[in-house]
Parts: C-alpha cells; structure tokens; sequence
C-alpha cells in the first residue's frame, strides 16, 4: 500500500500577511496557500517543516492524519482564555498534550492505529478541518468536553492505575456537540465507552447563566477591574478583553452554585462498570433489531411468493423468454424467476410439480452452458 499524509493548516483570528505566505510558500511549491489556509498531500516525501513551529507562528488549527492509522488535532488558544488547572489535568494520557507558550495554549489530540486499516480508510474520507474547528470555539467559551474525549482515548489504550479517577466530571457528556462527536470518530474512539462517560450526569448548563446572574456578578467587579478590560477594547485588543471576562464569569458562576450541586470526579473503574453495562444494551438492542429486520423481509418475501404462485404459468413463461434472449443480464432474470418459484412451490408443498416443470426448463435450454451454470451456482439444478 503506498503512502499518504494530508496536512491542512487554518488560521482563525487573522488573516495572513502577504509576507507569511510567501515564507510558507518556501516550505512547499505545490501547497495550496490562501490568506487563511495551507493545505498540502503526499505520497512519498514530508512536510519540509515542524508542524507546531507552523502553529506557533501562523496557525490556530492544524489536522493531519495518514493512511496508516496516525492521527493529530492541534489547537493554539490564547493563553488567558483557559486557565492551566482545567486543562493539564486532562493531559496525563500520550493522546493528549498540553504546551505553554508565553502567549498562547498549544493542544494536541493524537492517535495511532496502524493495524486497523478499516479505521484508516475511514480517515480518509472525511473533511475533518470543517469538522473539528468549531471545537475552538468552544473551548474559548469554557466547554472542556474535547479534552475529556483526548483523556478517554488515553485511557483506553493504556494501562490504568488502581484508584484513578477522571480528572472532573463534566456536564453534557450525555449529550456532545458535533464537532465533539467528530473528535471521537477521528480519534477512533469506541462509542460505547463515550456513552458509558456520560451516563448519570446531568445536562450542560446555558454558559451564560441568565441575565440576573450576569446583572449579579457585573455588580462584583471592581473600578480597576473595569478600567483594565475597557482600556484592552478600546486599544485594538476587545477580543482579549472578552475572553477575560468569560472566564472570570464562568469562575464566578462555579463558585455562587451550591456544595451539593457540585459534580465529583468518578472512579475510573465505575466507568468500566458501566461500559460493560452499556455495551450488552447496545447488543441486546442491535439483536432485537436484527430479528425485526428479518421477520419484516420474510414477511415481504412471503407476500411476493403468494403473488408468484397466483399466476405460476405466468412467471415461467417469463423465464422462459428471458432465457431465449441469450444474454447475461437476461439469464441473471431467468435465473431469479427460477428462484422465486422454487420457494413458491415449497410454501404449497408441491415441490414435485416444481421439479417436473424444472426438467422441462433444463432440457429445453441445455445447449446454453452459462445459464446452467448460473442454475448450478443457485443450487437449482445439481451439476
């Protein structure tokens, strides 16, 4: 199987300038450039450069993954929109990694499965980038669901230690966003274990509260508070200035709800309990839906051999002409008449008249060598 790696780069706050594309043109004559994008494909060489230097210095959201199972998700944040103990306890897991910057948050999601090769193909045929960015986005608003799917991962794949817990129990994880859900399939992760996470916890609460809550806790912010965010909006710097004030919100919203609402973080191994318990759900149900599925086209096919049997005369005529036409598609038509009266007959227990009128067939239509052997392929006829 030959090679293929697919890299795609994407600013999000701000464009490119006309002299950062022409650096990123150094790295590759063939990479499709645009004012917010680089996106470029191999087959037998690399990208001529480190991808988180490309991150750092140009990018906010980079995808890649290759055709033998190896996967990243990379997102810059800037540094004041998240704090580091809601992200760094997640990072304790290969297939998720968190770096400091002196202005920004540099996350990697990640995972390798070079044996699975359905997995792969898989891979291959979605638009991730469209998929995963709005992930951004979320995590600048306070949902840190995306880093709970890096941990998930992580913990699949290795080995657990006794007493591990999760790093925080999140609301909504009963209910993820798309781009949440795309996370999962892009990071191969079983659906059963995501189900299995969010099991017994409660729904997102709206990230804003309500508009006394906000009125509330507008009314806690002191003069220097304000005069700081006003004096970052009015110089060039609002979008800064808001992300400060979100989080400092969200914290003030945690902390006003009561002790008793409070979520604790679970035992790793009650996860596991309830995984095992998710999965034989799911299997009962695909099994109940399977039998469904079954008598329904039995139902379907009882239906049409009563129609066949109305008029049996009729249908071997048609297989008879279908069979003089002397061509493969026609003789694929003789064939599936011939079927069809087999299990006409044998619903009326008049397999014998089947047979007799069988032989007719067969001696009437012998010299055409590739219907008999579609009739021997069918087990109609014995060799």
């Amino acid at each position: 199987m030959s090679e293929y790696q697919y890299y795609e780069f994407l600013s999000m706050d701000q464009p490119l300038t006309f002299r950062q594309m022409e650096e990123l043109r150094q790295i590759s004559t063939r990479a499709q450039i645009t004012s917010v994008s680089f996106v470029n494909e191999y087959n037998w060489s690399d990208l001529k450069a480190d991808p988180k230097k490309l991150m750092k210095n140009y990018f906010d959201a980079h995808v890649y993954f290759a055709n033998w199972g190896t996967v990243f998700f990379m997102l810059k944040l800037p540094i004041e929109s998240i704090k580091a103990e809601d992200l760094e306890p997640f990072a304790v897991h290969d297939c998720l990694e968190v770096e400091k910057f002196q202005k920004h948050w540099l996350i990697t999601w990640s995972f390798s499965d070079d044996e699975n090769f359905e997995y792969s193909d898989h891979i291959l045929e979605e638009n991730w980038m469209a998929l995963l960015a709005p992930i951004r986005e979320e995590l600048l608003r306070g949902d840190l669901r995306s880093l709970y799917l890096g941990w998930l991962r992580g913990i699949y794949l290795e080995d657990s230690e006794d007493g591990e817990t999760e790093p925080m129990a999140l609301r909504g994880l009963g209910q993820l966003t798309s781009a949440q859900q795309a996370l999962g399939n892009f990071l191969g992760l079983d659906d059963d274990l995501v189900t299995a996470a969010g099991m017994g916890l409660p729904p997102l609460e709206k990230a804003d509260g309500d508009e006394a809550s906000l009125q509330n806790w507008v009314e806690t912010l002191s003069e220097k508070q304000m005069r700081k965010h006003i004096i970052l909006m009015v110089g060039g710097q609002s979008a800064k200035a808001e992300r400060m004030l979100q989080q400092a919100y969200r914290s003030w919203l945690v902390q006003s709800r009561p002790k008793e609402d409070a979520l604790r973080p679970r035992p790793l191994t009650a996860i596991l309990n309830q995984l095992e318990e998710v999965k034989q759900t799911r299997l009962k149900k695909e099994s109940e839906i399977k039998r469904e599925k079954i008598a329904d086209e039995k139902k379907k096919r009882d239906t049409f051999l009563e129609k066949v049997a109305g008029d049996f005369s009729k249908v071997w005529d048609s297989a008879h002409k279908e069979a003089k036409k002397g061509y493969a598609s026609a003789y694929d038509q003789a064939c599936q008449h011939l079927c069809n009266l087999k299990d006409a007959y044998a619903r009326q227990n008049k397999s014998g008249e089947f047979e007799k009128k069988l032989e007719f067939f067969r001696k009437e239509h012998c010299r055409r060598r590739a219907l008999m052997e579609r009739l021997i392929r069918e087990r109609i006829i014995s060799p």
